[in-house]
């Protein structure tokens, strides 16, 4: 008989019983309730978002956008922030390392209600993207994707997507000029305020759009008695050079105080 023909066959019953006690222990293991919780806890299914729609809002919004870290990655997936008016720090694919004094949230720039994709991630990150290590891609001046505005994407401006969007620009920003008024149009006095002879001044947040005309109009500071709606009716009907970026017209927002006085 060769040697092994003549080896015990005990090691290989012992290695069969020991990978079938195991297979028995993490059966009962994963059978007990409180594991089966934990397990069903612990796992996290991302399911991919369509962000088609959002993209048609975003373009109805005019508000396409670009930047980056100067990294060589191209920027990296992730839910875009909420839109500021007036943003007070960019998004960035990963958090400073330093602890600031004084926390910001990051934002991009536009109107607050401008609809953006709701992705469920947490990191920040181009919606339109491929899933990738965390980067802020090739752009400069913050933000994350190819270009220079502060944005997210691949496009031209401070909000987020691709294409050419430019979203709604802060004057003296990026060079962009103030818009002027051409044509006024005062306001009525309604009959309630005329009655009590309430006066004051209503304070608007408008948008001067490259066609000349005020656009989503905001009350800022209100007056009451029917004063606010005749202020933002006024306004509507207002005519403006637009302001401008590099030589070409952008919408740009606007603060605007109409003052009601009783004669």
């Amino acid at each position: 008989m060769t040697h092994w023909e003549r080896r015990s066959p005990r090691p290989i019953a012992y290695s069969v019983a020991l990978h079938v006690g195991a297979m028995c222990a993490m059966a009962l293991l994963f059978s007990s309730q409180s594991v089966r919780r934990w397990a069903s806890g612990s796992v996290r299914l991302i399911v991919p978002v369509d962000v088609r729609p959002s993209w048609k809002s975003l373009q109805a919004a005019n508000a396409g956008g670009s930047g980056g870290t100067n990294q060589t990655q191209p920027q990296s997936k992730g839910r875009p922030p909420r839109f500021q008016p007036i943003p007070l720090a960019a998004p960035m694919a990963l958090p400073p390392t330093a602890t600031p004094i004084l926390a910001v949230e990051p934002a991009l720039l536009g109107p607050e209600d401008t609809p953006v994709p709701k992705i469920d991630m947490a990191v920040l990150g181009d919606p339109f993207a491929a899933p990738g290590p965390p980067s802020g891609g090739p752009g400069r001046r913050g933000g994350m994707g190819t270009g220079d505005s502060g944005g997210i994407g691949d496009g031209d401006g401070p909000g987020v997507g691709p294409g050419s969007g430019i979203g709604v620009f802060t004057v003296g920003r990026d060079g962009v000029t103030s818009p002027k008024l051409l044509h006024r149009v005062e306001p009525e006095y309604s009959d309630e305020a005329r009655i009590a002879k309430w006066q004051g001044s209503v304070k608007l947040r408008v948008e001067v759009w490259p066609d000349g005309r005020a656009h989503n109009l905001r009350v800022l500071r209100a007056l009451g008695m029917g004063l606010d709606e005749e202020a933002i009716e006024a306004v509507r009907k207002w005519r403006f050079a637009p302001g401008r970026r590099n030589g070409e017209a952008v919408p740009t927002f606007a603060t605007i105080e109409v003052r009601f006085r009783l004669l």
